[in-house]
């Protein structure tokens, strides 16, 4: 089949970024063409490129976290409008480009996360997939209820929770697909861990935990490496800094691989409904167990005793009987004593089964299987006719 992808115009699609939406579409792609399938991807300049397997339709040099980053934007603009303002300006140009090819491609990918693309498809003939990176109360979904939903888009949600959350789209329009890694890229590390490992995006708008972690650091006296890509300077400057202490160790602009070398445990304290979370699986495929409140995707990715621990965020806000029976930090806490009180032999178990958990669930393998299903179960809908130019038709 030949696709069109929709990328990031935040950064480019690559796997090496600091998004996950970008490393989720950049090992996507390279999985597929594993399956003799050809790509457009419509995305920023330096993103991912294969010779006759995936093409690069370059919207622009700069993507909009670069140009919100500078100084001089800083000082000219008001952050959130005219970040919304870059947004439209790159997604119309994707739609100029798209428009005019798309009858080159049997499926269209839509792997930004904007709203703009499924609520005009209407005025487009190949069938849509977009995918849900993120909530499904985001405007992505959330805006049909008040636009009409064109027959021939379709949604992919990595969690059973996303996907009953859409309620705007129907049964027909929405299938599930949990997210993978290629845990090839990533070594099980064996070895004695002492420290505990936070790393992710640093986005006040979608909160990891950053504060709390390095505040249970502080308290537990245990050293913490903190491996981060800053996405707000003044944030980081106003409310992380302060908190660093003789047990923190911060990185940034490290490989991946380097991350889990020393990490007894993963502390993500989530102060929002985290749709996924490709770091679990990724820390979860090196060996290393995660903690985390029960929020978003963690009761479907971690097993609660056995690749880590869930602690409920607080005590009006429950969502399960989990072994940790304290709530909020005092709950992160008491789960990160209990691993650090494992015996040698019961810590190891505990990491092989990470790894076993990722390699018989989350393998980007396994997710390509399952969107190789979904692409035939469109295909065979009535609504879109049958024709020699997919395989799938």
């Amino acid at each position: 089949m030949k696709f069109g992808v929709i990328g990031s115009v935040s950064k480019p699609t690559t796997y090496d970024t600091a998004g996950g939406v970008e490393v989720w579409t950049a090992l996507f792609l390279l999985e597929s063409v594993k399956r003799g399938h050809t790509f457009d991807l419509y995305g920023l300049k330096d993103s991912l490129t294969i010779p006759e397997k995936i093409r690069l339709i370059s919207i622009a040099a700069h993507g909009v976290d670069a140009i919100n980053h500078t100084a001089s934007f800083q000082e000219q603009h008001p952050r959130e409008y005219d970040y919304s303002s870059l947004l439209g300006i790159l997604f119309s140009r994707i739609n100029l480009y798209l428009k005019e090819h798309e009858a080159q491609y049997d499926m269209i990918i839509n792997s930004s996360g904007s709203p703009f693309f499924p609520v005009n498809w209407d005025l487009y003939h190949p069938p849509l997939v977009t995918i849900g990176h993120f909530n499904a109360f985001e405007p992505y979904v959330s805006y049909f209820e008040y636009f009409p939903l064109p027959p021939h888009i379709f949604y992919v949600f990595p969690t059973q929770r996303e996907y009953h959350l859409a309620k705007e789209i129907p049964e027909s329009q929405k299938f599930y697909v949990p997210h993978g890694i290629d845990s090839e890229r990533i070594p099980f590390e064996r070895g004695k861990r002492t420290h505990l490992l936070w790393f992710g995006r640093l986005d006040p708008k979608m909160p990891k935990g950053l504060p709390e972690a390095l505040t249970i650091s502080n308290t537990l006296k245990i050293p913490i490496n903190i491996y981060t890509y800053v996405e707000d300077p003044n944030y980081f400057r106003t409310h992380i800094k302060p908190l660093f202490s003789q047990y923190t160790h911060f990185y940034t602009n490290i490989p991946r691989q380097e991350y889990f070398k020393n990490a007894k445990v993963l502390v993500i304290p989530l102060g929002w409904e985290e749709p996924f979370g490709l770091t679990f699986l990724e820390a979860m495929a090196s060996g290393t167990p995660v903690i985390a409140f029960a929020r978003g995707s963690v009761p479907e990715i971690i097993q609660d005793g056995e690749t880590g621990f869930i602690v409920n965020w607080s005590e009006t806000d429950s969502r399960g009987n989990w072994i940790t029976q304290k709530t909020g930090t005092a709950g992160i806490c008491e789960a990160i004593e209990r691993v650090y009180a494992l015996s040698d032999a019961d810590y190891t178990a505990m990491q092989w089964k990470c790894r076993e958990r990722v390699e018989n669930h989350f393998t980007i393998a396994k997710m390509v299987d399952g969107y190789e299903t979904v692409y035939q179960k469109i295909f065979q809908k009535e609504l879109l006719p049958a024709s020699p130019k997919s395989a799938y038709r």
